[in-house]
Formats: C-alpha cells, sequence, structure tokens
C-alpha cells in the first residue's frame, strides 16, 4: 500500500470476496510455516504447563510440538511480566489520581507505561518525527485520551463474552469503532492504533490483539506478499512512502501503521482458530486466556523463518529482533 494511496485501497480490503482471499492464502501459509516451527525430540510437554499455557491431554504425549510450545511459554512469561506493569498503571485508581493533576500524567507516562517507555528511548531513525510530535503534545491531552481508552476497555470486557468473541467472523462484530474512529480516542501522529493496541492487549489477551510491526510482517508473509488485485498493487499489510527516502535513496517502506483493527483482530481471530485446532489435534490444548498472545508469537516466529526477506524489504531496519514491546 502506498502512504498517499491510502484512501485507494481501504475500501478494498474490507471486501468479503477480497477478505476470503486473504484468508484462503494467509491459512495456506500458515501450514507452510508452522512445520518448520515444530521439533521432534523427546523432552516432553511436562515442564511447559507450569504457568498454566498448556492444557495437556493425559491421552498421548505431543514431543513434537515441544519446540513451538517453549516459544510460546517464553512469550507468556514475558507477557505476564509487562501485563503487570500496564495493570498497575492503567489501574482505574490510579488514574483517578491524575484527575486534579493532569499535567503530572505524561511524566509518569513516559517512565510507567511500557510501549511508551521504549518508543521514547528508541534511536530508530523513522521514529524522529514521532519523539517531535509526542514531546510537543500536552499532558492535558494524553491524559484525555487514554482515560476515553481505559473506559472503552473497561465497557467492552464487561458487555463482550470471551466465548461470543471467539465466534465473530466479520470486522464489523468487533464493534472497534470507538477506538479506531472517534478523534477522543485519538492523537493524530503521536498515539495510534499500534500504541493503543498494546495497552488494550496487555490489559486482556483474550480480546485484543497488539497490531505491531512483525505482527503486521508476519501476515504480510503468510499471504505470500500478494496485493490480491488492490487499486495500488501493493499488499496491504506493508506501507511505502515515496517522499521519504533513506541515505541510499531507498524509498522508505514499513508495516501499514494505519491498517483497520478490526480486519487485523479478525485475521489474528482466525489464525488463532488454527492454532488452536491443529494442537488439539496433537492432544494440547491451548489456553484461551493468552489467546493473542500465541498468535502474536507465531506471527513473530514467521518474520524469524524469513529475516532476510524482513532484512531486504526493511532495508532502514536490518536485524529481526523479537521483542515483547514492538512500536
Amino acid at each position: 500500500m502506498f502512504h498517499e494511496q491510502f484512501d485507494d485501497d481501504i475500501d478494498a480490503i474490507k471486501e468479503p470476496r477480497h477478505v476470503k482471499k486473504v484468508w484462503e492464502s494467509i491459512e495456506t501459509g500458515f501450514t507452510k510455516y508452522l512445520k518448520p516451527m515444530l521439533s521432534e525430540d523427546n523432552l516432553g510437554l511436562d515442564k511447559l504447563t507450569s504457568i498454566g499455557s498448556v492444557k495437556k491431554s493425559a491421552k498421548a504425549n505431543a514431543p513434537d510440538l515441544t519446540k513451538l510450545m517453549a516459544k510460546f511459554k517464553k512469550s507468556i512469561e514475558g507477557f505476564q511480566k509487562d501485563s503487570e506493569r500496564y495493570r498497575s498503571f492503567f489501574d482505574h485508581e490510579s488514574m483517578e489520581e491524575f484527575t486534579s493533576s493532569p499535567g503530572s500524567f505524561k511524566p509518569a507516562l513516559n517512565k510507567g507505561c511500557p510501549i511508551i517507555r521504549q518508543t521514547l528511548s528508541s534511536q530508530a531513525h523513522e521514529l524522529l518525527d514521532w519523539h517531535k510530535r509526542y514531546n510537543i503534545t500536552k499532558p492535558r491531552l494524553l491524559f484525555d485520551m487514554f482515560t476515553n481508552l481505559i473506559e472503552f476497555h473497561s465497557t467492552y470486557t464487561k458487555t463482550t463474552k470471551p466465548a461470543a468473541f471467539a465466534k465473530f467472523d466479520n470486522p464489523d462484530a468487533f464493534k472497534f469503532d470507538p477506538i479506531e474512529d472517534d478523534e477522543e480516542c485519538r492523537i493524530t501522529g503521536v498515539i495510534g492504533m499500534g500504541i493503543k493496541s498494546a495497552v488494550l492487549y496487555h490489559l486482556t489477551p483474550i480480546l485484543f490483539p497488539s497490531r505491531d510491526r512483525h505482527s503486521l510482517l508476519g501476515f504480510y508473509i503468510l499471504s505470500d506478499f500478494d496485493h490480491f488485485g488492490v487499486p495500488t498493487e501493493s499488499s496491504e499489510f506493508v506501507m511505502y512512502d515515496p517522499e521519504k527516502k533513506l541515505k541510499d535513496g531507498t524509498i522508505y517502506s514499513a508495516h501499514n501503521y494505519w491498517y483497520p483493527y478490526a480486519l487485523f483482530t479478525l485475521y489474528s481471530l482466525r489464525l488463532y482458530r488454527e492454532l488452536k485446532k491443529s494442537f488439539s489435534k496433537l492432544n494440547v490444548e491451548l489456553d484461551d486466556h493468552y489467546r493473542f498472545v500465541y498468535t502474536r508469537t507465531f506471527l513473530h516466529e514467521v518474520c524469524g523463518l524469513e529475516s532476510e526477506k524482513i532484512r531486504a524489504f526493511v532495508a532502514h531496519d536490518v536485524l529481526y529482533r523479537f521483542t515483547n514491546e514492538d512500536p
């Protein structure tokens, strides 16, 4: 997708026929990439059940899943550690304390919110503009926006049953418009769905996936880099900006940081269903509580398997790194 032609593609990628084609390609990619993630050793899964990430059937062991399950275990442990920080900072009582002194919210956010802290400390060239915009953003504006986000989260988790959510199969079913489209829940060029989804994900991973860079690039790979006939003839999961060029003259490329969150959630939920089905056949039941931790890990691992292709595409980010905080 091209930055200046975003509007040309946005409606096309939401069309049911297009979604069907993209998912069929992702489904094929899933089968292709799952196999090399598995191992055939005899380590067993006994040591991987201690954190509640797996419910092992008594019928049979599944030693061929050990390699991927070890990845899941590590991801869940990292998630749990980070989640505690998010829950502590965005706790209702904690947020209430800033009501009388919103000016103190920004300094606290810089230290207390992991995704903000990491992005601020990043020296990546592509974040220079973000740093400038964020530095001049008023604390009150940040406080109001995150307050709206947390209020949405509170209402959504109270009114959306996980069992019903698990069956959603249409972007509109998620009802994410308040956090995607409402002006009260975004700060243009500063706080978009990448950061917002990181917060929601760490609060409730059964309902909110993290729409981070390597997850989008994972879908880019799983869909075989195809554009499926969209007007710009470029994959919807990536973004090109001809007006921005690197020092060597290369056109700037990145994940599509404007990608619709509801559509991303649909593909992530379908991906989890495939993971759950594949593991269930091997007598291992995944824990739905960590639904989108599993999908995020899988998508990041896909990028790891195709690190050379990622390196070639994202020329300004030459080393693939798996991180829990990925802006």
